[in-house]
């Protein structure tokens, strides 16, 4: 459920029949179905095949756009809380005006967890690096690597 939402491509880390551990690259995902690349092959599998061979380990490689991976709270006050109030508002068609727009005041609070919600993220109204990769992906960059949806 995660990688859905993070809409990333991700390295599992899996183990075949044998316990011997194997690496591959997601770079498709649905409810029923994953593409895994394993080197230069890549194979349709089932969710239910690979979560037998997972042991849930997975990496993400992602770069915060506002030059920090630094938790964004409610009452900080910095460079990363503007790039943030800017995203959430071209994701959502809906300006978060503030005086202060690199304070992360109460209106960018609830507005963060409206976006958490909808990507069934913890609505916590916290920055963490789920919900900033989530709000990368979100903005849909180009040049930016996304899972193809199955």
């Amino acid at each position: 459920r995660l990688l859905r939402t993070l809409k990333r491509p991700a390295i599992l880390s899996l183990v075949d029949g044998d316990g011997q551990p194997l690496i591959s690259l997601v770079t498709g995902i649905g409810d029923v179905q994953m593409t895994l690349r394993f080197g230069r092959d890549e194979f349709r599998v089932s969710t239910d095949d690979v979560s037998q061979h997972w042991l849930g380990e997975f990496l993400v490689l992602w770069r915060p756009l506002h030059g920090s991976q630094d938790l964004l709270l409610p009452g900080t006050r910095n460079g990363g809380v503007a790039w943030l109030r800017d995203a959430l508002s071209d994701i959502q068609s809906l300006p978060i005006r503030s005086a202060e727009p690199t304070y992360f005041d109460g209106a960018l609070r609830r507005q963060l967890q409206a976006f958490q919600r909808s990507r069934r993220l913890e609505a916590d109204g916290k920055a963490g690096v789920q919900t900033l990769i989530a709000i990368n992906s979100a903005q849909r960059l180009p040049g930016t690597p996304y899972l193809e949806v199955l």
